[in-house]
């Protein structure tokens, strides 16, 4: 299993074969880069991107709720500001630390030929997705 170091320390049962920042997982996987998400340490978010389809992959660099999320969710990001918008977490914008190393690492996801972006809590998000993801984080202060 392939994964953050921090995911361990939240899951017992988990066993981590390599770090997602591990070197040796370019080399065993050369299609993705890791692009770590810095500057929210407790997020430890990298972002995966593969080459062959110009796809973005990460867990909680964004969301966005919509139509087909369970109730809760929905009613969660209309309280949020999330539903129908990509914007980043609600407990990521309390917890940016260091705003220049995240705008560092945002632009560098930026500047892959990125198509389009798949992230754990929102459909598959391919119109614009550069430009929203972008927006999100700017909405938060930092400088992408």
């Amino acid at each position: 299993m392939v994964g953050p170091a921090s995911a361990p320390k939240r899951n017992k049962a988990l066993r981590l074969h390599l770090d997602i920042n591990d070197p040796q997982f370019g080399k065993d996987v050369p299609e993705f880069e890791t692009l770590p998400l810095l500057g929210v340490p407790f997020l430890d978010e990298a972002v995966l991107y593969h080459r062959p389809t110009h796809t973005l992959l990460g867990a909680d660099v964004v969301l966005c709720a919509g139509a087909r999320d369970h109730w809760t969710v929905r009613c969660a990001a209309r309280l949020t500001g999330f539903y129908g918008r990509v914007r980043v977490p609600p407990d990521v914008r309390r917890n940016i630390p260091d705003k220049t190393a995240a705008a560092r690492s945002l632009r560098a996801m930026l500047e892959r030929p990125v198509q389009r972006l798949i992230v754990g809590h929102a459909d598959v998000i391919e119109q614009g997705c550069r430009d929203r993801l972008a927006q999100a984080w700017r909405l938060e202060g930092i400088d992408v």
